[in-house]
């Protein structure tokens, strides 16, 4: 919250662009794995199982789809 003066500055969009999350296969396969855990096999989120999957990096177990205009999303 103390970032939120900031926002939209040129410092600020630096620092974002430096930040970038950037997609891999890697991010992508523990992010698959973890998804059947929680959706196919049935470990909480917040369990070992996932825990053991993601704990080193800052992902979470959800996949986006963006639609075009005449899709929905």
């Amino acid at each position: 919250m103390d970032n939120i003066p900031g926002l939209r500055t040129t410092e600020d969009h630096q620092m974002r662009a430096e930040k970038q999350h950037a997609d891999s296969d890697e991010c992508r396969k523990l992010v698959e794995d973890a998804w059947k855990k929680l959706y196919v096999e049935g470990y909480a989120v917040d369990g070992e199982k996932v825990d053991e999957i993601l704990k080193d990096e800052p992902l979470v177990p959800t996949e986006v789809t963006v639609g075009t205009h005449d899709e929905p999303i």
